[in-house]
Order: C-alpha cells, then sequence, then structure tokens
C-alpha cells in the first residue's frame, strides 16, 4: 500500500486496518505543495497543488519511514516497509535504512543520477556495510 506522509498516530490506525490485507507499505513518494512562480501564477502544469519530490523531501521522507518501523515493531506485525523520497545519492538511501526501510525504490532521482544503483553498492562494498537482503 502507497502511503503519503501522515502523522505518526494516523500511520497507527491505517496499519492497524489494513494489517490482514496488504504485505506493506511504500513510504512517500512526494509531498503535495503549492507550487507558483515568482507572480503568485501556477508554475507546473496539473494545478496549483504539485508533488514535491528529491533531496529536499529526505527528512521528512525517513520521518514516515521511522514511524511505519516503530509501529511495525511496538505491534510485532509481519510487514515489509518500502521507501522513496529524497533518494538522491547513497548517503541518503543510507538514511532510508537506517529509519527502518527494507527495500529503497528509487523514481525521478533514476532520471537524474542512472548510476545510483551502483554507486550504492560501491558505498556499501566500500565501508562493509552487511545489508540483509
Amino acid at each position: 500500500l502507497k502511503v503519503g506522509y501522515a502523522e505518526a498516530d494516523h500511520y497507527e490506525k491505517l496499519t492497524l486496518e489494513v494489517n490482514d490485507y496488504v504485505d506493506g507499505f511504500t513510504a512517500i513518494n512526494t509531498v503535495p505543495k503549492t507550487v507558483v512562480d515568482e507572480k503568485g501564477e501556477q508554475a507546473l502544469p496539473g494545478g496549483r497543488l504539485s508533488g514535491i519530490c528529491g533531496h529536499c523531501i529526505i527528512e521528512i521522507a525517513c520521518q514516515a519511514v521511522h514511524s511505519l518501523a516503530r509501529i511495525k515493531k511496538q505491534k510485532g506485525l509481519d510487514l515489509k516497509i518500502i521507501s522513496c523520497g529524497g533518494v538522491v545519492s547513497p548517503q541518503a538511501a543510507m538514511k532510508h535504512i537506517e529509519a527502518g526501510s527494507e527495500f529503497i525504490m528509487v523514481g525521478t532521482a533514476a532520471l537524474f543520477y542512472p548510476q545510483l544503483p551502483l554507486q550504492f553498492a560501491k558505498f556499501i562494498h566500500d565501508r562493509q556495510i552487511n545489508l540483509k537482503i
């Protein structure tokens, strides 16, 4: 189940409601924000509200993952956590893992950083980081 950003208590309610029906969660992809130009006019196609992605959402994305991981552990749930949002470097990927992600999904960053998976593999190899797969 793909979820957007929410407060921890909302994640807990959702997790308990859907636990019997889903295998896990993907959190989060973008953060909805009003995007306007210097004149206050709509800046992007599709409306004034747009999904913001990239490095600027890394902290909020990891906060979402951390909340879900904490609930999973506290409630003893068998759910997988896939994270995305702000993964533009190996260091950003590690932040997601440290927050509790078991898998990392890269969206928009793949367009700008197609070598990111290889960079991450080299990063964990060079630092002898042992990740459970």
